[in-house]
């Protein structure tokens, strides 16, 4: 049986497109995921359909890879899952609950008719509860995928590049194309509607996949390399300022302070102060609006009584005795909001969606990635450990005060990779020893 499937293996998947090219594009794509809508802008029909598909074949091939290479060599590939598996009991256990409920709901009304059917399933959020489901399950696929298949330092590099490549498709596209849109908040772009706003993927793209393009340029030779890999990460951060992000103001501050700190180096603190003076003069120069509207904004908010997020958080937390042990009714965890909106931070998402529980595991999840962190930090060059770092403490600074961090498919693959690079260099340095 183990031959037959040897055979299969060898014949199908053996070959550099499979073995190489297809996680690098896998990773390509799951950063345009992130662009889609504003690729969708260009009303070329099907193109975002088509985007879609390309992504989900890619995603079936190499999974298709890990269970073949599971049944050849007999042994499980997912060296850090005992970070993220709680988790993902705790998903699915709670979503057989939910959908234990709906089902004992339908059955014990005793529907009749289709309208009584239609005026039940109108008080549940059946659709949500699926959509979220298959997004959990797509995002810690996509962390096993990468654990497994990133197994060399070259296709660590690659990857990254793809994954940034990817992800600075939407700032690129807002630059270029839609000039007037910088330094407006809008989520209605003639009739495409985009979550958070216009400019959120640019947020996203940043704190996912920024640090990780830093990491990398100690890795390539050539200069244009480099080049390439900096300004994709300057300009997925010029992006999130140009949507007047307050969140990519606070992670892009919170994560170069770390940076700084972790590299122990004052030459290069200098350094950095100076290339943000010369951006912030680049920004003032060609995009002034964007500091005008920016001070507009924080004026609107300058009593903290008034900002949204606080009185959010407070209804979240009046209700927290009802989601404490379980989390969400069936019902949803939005009935726990006044104005009906998420909870903008991740461990009340965690918290209000799953339970207290989710929260200890998520805990023990972010834990996992601090322990891969300290490997490269101590094991490879001390700019790469300092930038995943700087990416952690960029994504909890986010996550902490937002509604983007908590499902967003990059900040899954950005694990996976920092779980990915963790293993290579246990690797390395268990055959050294």
């Amino acid at each position: 049986m183990n031959n037959t499937i040897a055979k299969i293996y060898n014949k199908i998947f053996d070959n550099d497109f499979c073995e190489n090219t297809s996680l690098i594009f896998l990773l390509f794509f799951t950063g345009l995921i992130n662009s889609r809508r504003h690729i969708a802008m260009f009303k070329i029909p099907f193109l975002e359909v088509i985007i879609i598909l390309i992504f989900g074949l890619l995603f079936v091939l190499n999974i298709l890879m890990i269970i073949f290479k599971c049944f050849i060599y007999k042994e499980s590939p997912y060296v850090t899952d005992k970070y993220w598996k709680p988790l993902i009991i705790i998903i699915l256990l709670k979503y057989i609950i939910i959908f234990s409920q709906i089902l004992y709901s339908f059955l014990i009304n005793k529907l009749t008719s289709d309208v009584q059917t239609l005026s039940l399933a109108a008080n549940y959020p059946i659709n949500s509860h699926v959509n979220n489901l298959i997004k959990f399950i797509i995002n810690f696929t996509m962390i096993a995928i990468l654990t497994t298949r990133i197994d060399n330092f070259c296709k660590l590099n690659l990857s990254i590049s793809a994954f940034g490549l990817g992800c600075a498709i939407a700032p690129i596209i807002g630059l270029i194309f839609f000039p007037n849109l910088i330094g407006r908040r809008i989520s209605d772009v003639n009739g495409i509607f985009f979550a958070g706003s216009f400019w959120n993927a640019s947020v996203i793209a940043f704190v996912s996949s920024g640090w990780l393009l830093i990491s990398t340029l100690k890795n390539i030779e050539k200069p244009f390399g480099k080049f390439i890999n900096l300004f994709l990460a300057v300009i997925m951060f010029v992006g999130g300022i140009a949507g007047l992000s307050r969140a990519i103001v606070v992670s892009g501050f919170i994560s170069m302070l770390i940076y700084a700190i972790c590299l122990k180096d004052i030459k290069k603190l200098f350094k950095i102060i100076a290339i943000l003076i010369i951006l912030v003069l680049i920004i003032q120069s060609q995009f002034g609006i964007i500091f005008e509207n920016f001070k507009l904004r924080l004026q609107k908010k300058g009593d903290i009584r008034n900002e949204g997020r606080i009185k959010i958080w407070k209804d979240y937390l009046e209700d927290i005795k009802t989601f404490f042990i379980l989390g969400e009714p069936v019902e949803g965890y939005k009935v726990f909001s006044k104005t009906g909106k998420g909870p903008h931070s991740i461990l009340l998402n965690w918290w209000s969606q799953f339970g207290v529980f989710a929260v200890l595991a998520f805990i023990w999840f972010m834990w996992g990635v601090w322990k891969s962190a300290s490997y490269i930090y101590k094991n490879m060059t001390i700019q790469q450990g300092a930038a995943i770092f700087a990416w952690l403490f960029g994504y909890l600074s986010l996550a902490m005060i937002n509604e983007t961090g908590y499902r967003e498919l990059p900040f899954y693959a950005a694990m996976g990779i920092i779980f990915a690079w963790g293993n290579l260099v246990k690797r390395k340095t268990t055959m050294a020893n």
